[in-house]
């Protein structure tokens, strides 16, 4: 056997019986995915694929609702992130549904800039199929930007 064979065979062999590695995959959902429930009381937009509390009363609140059904084949969904800024310190809330509509969690946020809630997906995710809904209060300012679905696969 020729040592190119031989180096081939054995590259093969070490493949084949090497230990399988698992990688991460970050999928993003833009923050104007959300929806907006009835029972907002001020104005707000769309701006820059954010969810953004737009008006002026310090008081002023939308409350962002955000279902996420996303299918990954073959992988395993490990956490939920989102993404929330508030230019002033005030604590706020998000809050996570199960595909139910039980509550799952509630998290509180505080402080200005942009906060990430998260969640670890397992009461969510089914053999590559996640279901939650959130719901994030956002003060005069506020923005939902961006969820992140972090995937686990083999």
């Amino acid at each position: 056997m020729s040592k190119t064979m031989g180096a081939l065979s054995l590259g093969v062999f070490l493949l084949a019986v090497g230990p399988a590695q698992a990688y991460i995959h970050v999928q993003g959902i833009p923050g104007a995915s959300c929806a907006v429930d009835g029972r907002t009381n001020t104005t707000w937009e769309y701006r820059n694929r954010k969810l953004l509390n737009t008006d002026s009363d310090s008081g002023a609140w939308v409350l962002a609702v955000c279902p996420i059904s996303v299918f990954a084949p073959s992988a395993e969904a490990q956490e939920v992130r989102v993404q929330v800024t508030d230019p002033v310190a005030r604590t706020s809330w998000c809050k996570a549904y199960s595909w139910d509509g039980s509550l799952y969690s509630t998290q509180t946020h505080a402080g200005g800039g942009t906060r990430e809630i998260g969640w670890l997906a397992d009461p969510w995710e089914d053999h590559g199929l996640l279901e939650v809904t959130v719901h994030c209060l956002l003060y005069n300012g506020a923005s939902i930007d961006r969820i992140e679905i972090i995937w686990d696969a083999p």
